[in-house]
């Protein structure tokens, strides 16, 4: 007893304010905050406003028959069936976006929406040509029945949600759903938000017609005017940063138009396309080489996940750099930053080597055949450990997945059993009632026969005592009217004598 009381105390330690009277909202539309203070989710525009991908509204997603195993943003609790995570840092990260993931009592949902939420974020920030580094998410919402499910402050929640909105309320299809007050208000908010992070040097002011760049680019002030106006007509996924710190166009230099071998499109048009790339060239650039990503997925991010990958492409362009014959090798360009000097990139023989691709040859001798069987065995060597790689990842993550299911499915066995079991304890205890109530009552009714029984026995033994003395009664009268007619004849014949 004295633990029981113990414990109840220390939950409303805890927990003070969850445990007042009880608001107006459904349990799966609370919003306890880690202030301790109580929402509804549907007083916020981040759960009702209608969306491409949420058309009835984020709130109608949440899930009604939540876990009930309190939430944990830190380690990510594997029973949170519904998480959303959002930009972090708008300040440095102008950008709106939201990510959401329904999973199961055995997925965790808040780890994958974060990873989405990421992946997604620094894609459109490469779109949008920022510093990629600059942008991350944060769960801001772990659905779960106990404890904190949102890991901010009121006030600190109700910034968040309105910085979203504010870049949210700019596209035109969801326009009509704020009110021209809610628009201003979200508009000087924002005005106001930009306006003390300057002031707090949370973001540098930055300076005027500063040149788009590539991820992970920065442009100093000093950046001279033929700098900016060289690279104006250059996508900023083209562009490079040298050595010296100026920028320059990877367009105007002649492996833009060097067709990789191996390869069928120029590569200048490879790296154009992707997010991350690696070029590597020999010396003399007669063997040149282009590996790229449009982006990591597979549902993993961060800092580490990102530059493992892009290890992966670098080892991969060298590869494919030494199979044309060079053995001098290096990366020269990687995600918009020149690793060696402007005229290593520029090379010697690169029109000529590219040239001599789309050229007409002479027919090879047996020497060079064999060169080129072995620089094709080489090639083929390479690409067929690619798709090897390949399928085992993409084997793992099926393992992976079919044990999670597995996962699953065993609980979900589980439960049913224990449900089935359950019912039958249940269905066994009401029959073993039913039967006692029949025997109790089969007692009672025997009983009251035998009752009625000794009663009907003692009342004809009554009658029958009664109808003996009546007998009796009867008896002794007859006899005394019999011995008064017999006196009353002897006096007769008496008084006559």
């Amino acid at each position: 007893m004295k633990i029981k009381l113990v414990l109840l105390f220390l939950m409303c330690i805890v927990y003070p304010t969850f445990s007042l009277g009880a608001n107006n909202c459904a349990k799966n539309e609370e919003l306890r905050f880690q202030d301790g203070t109580i929402g509804c989710a549907s007083e916020y525009k981040l759960f009702t406003v209608k969306l491409k991908s949420a058309p009835e509204g984020i709130l109608k997603l949440i899930p009604t028959d939540l876990s009930t195993t309190p939430g944990s943003f830190q380690a990510f609790q594997v029973n949170s069936q519904f998480s959303i995570a959002a930009n972090k840092n708008y300040a440095r990260c102008p950008i709106e976006n939201i990510t959401w993931y329904s999973g199961s009592r055995n997925v965790p949902s808040a780890r994958f929406a974060l990873n989405q939420c990421d992946t997604k974020l620094k894609e459109r920030a490469l779109e949008k040509n920022l510093n990629a580094s600059d942008c991350g998410c944060e769960v801001i919402y772990e659905a779960s029945v106990n404890g904190p499910n949102v890991p901010f402050s009121k006030n600190q929640f109700a910034e968040k949600v309105q910085l979203w909105l504010s870049f949210l309320q700019d596209y035109p299809s969801l326009r009509n759903q704020f009110t021209q007050e809610e628009f201003d208000s979200n508009k000087r908010f924002y005005a106001e938000y930009k306006n003390r992070m300057l002031a707090t040097g949370v973001v540098a002011k930055p300076p005027e017609n500063n040149p788009p760049i590539a991820l992970g680019n920065t442009v100093t002030q000093n950046s001279s005017a033929n700098d900016k106006n060289k690279i104006g007509s250059c996508s900023f996924k083209t562009q490079i940063k040298l050595n010296d710190g100026s920028l320059d166009c990877l367009d105007d230099y002649p492996i833009a138009s060097h067709i990789p071998k191996g390869e069928t499109t120029k590569l200048i048009d490879q790296v154009s396309r992707s997010a991350y790339y690696v070029i590597s060239q020999s010396k003399s650039s007669q063997c040149i080489a282009v590996r790229s990503r449009a982006s990591f997925g597979g549902g993993q991010s961060g800092t580490t996940y990102v530059e493992r990958k892009n290890e992966d492409l670098r080892i991969e362009a060298l590869a494919d750099c030494k199979a044309q014959g060079c053995d001098d090798c290096m990366i020269t360009v990687r995600d918009g930053y020149a690793l060696v000097a402007k005229n290593i990139i520029i090379g010697s023989n690169t029109s000529r080597a590219n040239n001599s691709q789309n050229s007409i040859q002479s027919p090879p001798n047996s020497e060079q055949k064999v060169q080129l069987l072995n620089d094709e065995k080489g090639r083929l060597d390479l690409a067929r450990l690619e798709q090897q790689k390949d399928r085992e990842q993409k084997l793992a993550e099926e393992k992976r997945v079919k044990e999670e299911l597995g996962k699953i499915a065993q609980q979900d066995r589980e439960q049913k059993e224990l449900a089935l079991k359950q019912k039958k304890d249940a269905e066994l205890q009401a029959l073993a009632e039913k039967e006692r109530k029949l025997a109790e009552e089969k007692r009672l009714q025997m009983e009251m026969a035998e009752k009625l029984k000794t009663e009907r026995e003692q009342k004809l033994a009554e009658e029958k005592r009664v109808k003996e003395e009546l007998a009796k009664v009867a008896q002794q009268d007859r006899e005394q009217k019999e011995l008064a007619q017999k006196q009353k004849k002897e006096a007769e014949l008496q008084a006559l004598s």
